[in-house]
């Protein structure tokens, strides 16, 4: 077993170090530490070796002018930022100051460059991580010149940097993780055999390539000795166990230690007692089997077969049922004395938010048997509308065992959805590996054709569609059109032809490396003329900046134009919940009504 996770954020280390020293005038090294960059990036997108989610984000305009003047500090706010997610986005480090050396990189740097890059990583802090701002010591430090002197002072006498290799692990303690996990794996592909053959290979840990890491021994607020694991599932024709045999001391939480390229099927981080009698007893028991079966379930079931099992669910609760409506999706119960309206959003039919009848005067909660979008949620909140989320919590494992167990091997999209799940990753993956800017953008949109085609195919009675469709008079060229024949009478895209005329789908392409601005929206709407109608789907990696914002608002309050943009973040999410069996349709439903209430 390689474990490279660590040995690449090293060389990201290493490489932010050699651009520090390199003079802003010389480009041809430059050029050269740009290409080991990028090519480093690009190995870790592909094997999922490193957290890579901000180094591409887009910079405030202000400031981007002038960035591209300087390619130097342009390519150390890329490593700063792989640097800097990963040193916090990490479970265990030991041995290594990584934050010191990255100190002892950016410090020799002049204090004009050291400024100018403070000002680059607070214009693209990613906000949604701010773990980052809270752990990291010294965070974007305003100094003035004389202070920068003292405070680059600090890291003058540290010492060349050198890996710290990790540490071998015990025989005895070897020889137990052997023991325990081939003992464990034994008893959990055994009840899945027994019990479930015919969908046993829908079970994440069910024959496959297993690799095992010890993260590192802890010690918990009782002063108990613990184990940290990480253990990794792959799918694989020749299943087995590999066992890392060091103290793997650089781990992030989801995501690859070696270059693997099979598809991961499962990624757990377990703690567990130095004393407990067998490591692995829990992760692999009938209980975690059991909310694997329910995982399964709802991915493969339909509609009917979901709501019938919510009502099997009330009824194990003894809550009594005062009416159950199969075609709109909700029963009425009675608790404590109140008569209860539960609305059910299905895995494949998630209601959107403005649909929701709120002048109702029922007692109503909404439930959820998936994790609902989280748009829906704040909506949800911000209404203080009741829902329940955890409805699955109920402890009734027998009788929901013995339930699904009837049920499951009958289900009509069980055989199919190993070839829909493999489909939706591969595009996931082509996706994070596109290049940005022209360089990636024929690949782009290949790539966006494949995405539309996968998200909502179904959504139509018959496909019919064209790329890269050029207009009469030669002036646009579309990137993609599609024939608006929707499947059903009621839906996001019978919405758009009844209320924008949208007899034909335009699909845009957009793979720049930052927000889109106002003028190149506003190319974009002119694409439309009267027959096609007033509708514009967009994919763009990072989505609109704010006078794009401004002009989407006025194409739909002024001429009746709804244009809807994507970002890549939202498209990976609608992926994984297609793989789900979601109709992600909901989704543009959802971005049109905040386009709406915001006007």
């Amino acid at each position: 077993m390689k474990v490279v996770t660590k040995l690449h954020f090293e060389n990201f280390l290493q490489l932010l170090d050699e651009v520090a020293q390199t003079q802003s005038s010389d480009l041809n090294t430059l050029n050269t530490l740009l290409k080991k960059t990028n090519s480093l990036i690009d190995k870790c997108r592909e094997f999922d070796l490193l957290e890579l989610d901000n180094i591409d984000k887009p910079i405030e305009k202000q400031v981007k002018i002038n960035i591209k003047k300087d390619r130097k500090i342009q390519l150390i706010l890329k490593l700063y930022w792989v640097v800097v997610e990963n040193l916090y986005g990490i479970v265990n480090i030991k041995g290594t100051d990584y934050e010191s050396y990255l100190w002892k990189a950016l410090t020799q740097l002049d204090y004009d460059e050291y400024e100018y890059l403070r000002e680059m990583a607070l214009s693209s802090f990613p906000y949604n991580n701010v773990s980052l701002l809270v752990n990291f010591k010294y965070s974007y430090l305003k100094l003035d010149k004389e202070n920068y002197k003292v405070f680059k002072s600090k890291f003058l006498n540290l010492n060349k940097f050198e890996s710290v290799e990790d540490e071998v692990i015990e025989e005895k303690i070897l020889r137990k993780i052997k023991n325990d996990i081939e003992e464990s794996l034994s008893i959990y592909d055994n009840y899945v055999e027994k019990n479930f053959f015919s969908v046993r290979e829908k079970f994440s840990n069910y024959k496959k390539n297993i690799r095992i890491y010890l993260l590192r021994p802890v010690l918990d607020k009782d002063k108990e000795a613990n184990y940290l694991f990480k253990i990794v599932s792959y799918n694989s024709l020749t299943p087995s166990v590999n066992i890392y045999n060091r103290i793997s001391s650089f781990s992030i939480r989801l995501g690859n230690l070696e270059e693997i390229e099979a598809e991961k099927s499962d990624d757990i981080l377990i703690r567990v007692n130095k004393n407990q009698k067998n490591f692995f007893e829990k992760i692999f028991s009938e209980s975690k089997i059991f909310y694997e079966l329910i995982e399964i379930f709802i991915r493969y079931a339909d509609e009917s077969i979901l709501f019938d099992f919510s009502v099997y669910l009330l009824r194990l609760k003894n809550i009594e049922i005062q009416e159950i409506n199969k075609e709109f999706q909700f029963i009425k119960v009675k608790k404590d004395e109140n008569i209860i309206k539960y609305v059910f959003f299905l895995s494949k039919n998630i209601t959107n938010f403005n649909q929701l009848n709120l002048s109702n005067t029922e007692k109503m909660e909404y439930v959820f048997l998936t994790k609902p979008d989280s748009r829906i949620i704040n909506n949800f909140n911000k209404e203080s509308i009741n829902y329940l989320s955890d409805f699955l919590s109920w402890n009734f494992f027998d009788p929901i065992f013995y339930f699904l167990k009837d049920k499951l091997s009958a289900l009509p999209n069980i055989k199919k959805g190993n070839d829909f799940s493999f489909v939706g990753q591969t595009i996931i993956d082509k996706l994070q590996n596109c290049p940005l800017g022209k360089e990636g953008w024929n690949k782009f949109e290949n790539i966006g054709v494949d995405i539309f085609q996968y998200l909502f195919k179904d959504n139509f009675r018959l496909y019919i569609a064209e790329k890269q469709s050029i207009t009469d008079d030669k002036i646009f060229r579309r990137d993609y059109v599609v024939n608006n024949l929707p499947l059903k009478g009621e839906s996001f895209w019978s919405d758009i032809k009844k209320d924008f005329g949208a007899n034909i789908c335009i699909v845009e392409f957009k793979n720049y490396s930052e927000a889109l601005n106002s003028s190149t929206l506003f190319d974009t709407s002119k694409y439309l003329i009267s027959p096609i109608g007033n509708f514009i789907l967009i994919f763009s990696r990072y989505g609109l900046d704010n006078s794009a914002k401004k002009l989407q608002k006025k194409l739909l309050n002024e001429k009746k134009i709804l244009v809807i943009v994507l970002t890549e973040n939202e498209i990976i999410e609608m992926i994984r919940e297609k793989i789900l069996g979601i109709d992600v349709s909901y989704r543009l439903e959802n971005i049109k009504f905040e386009i709406l209430k915001s006007l």
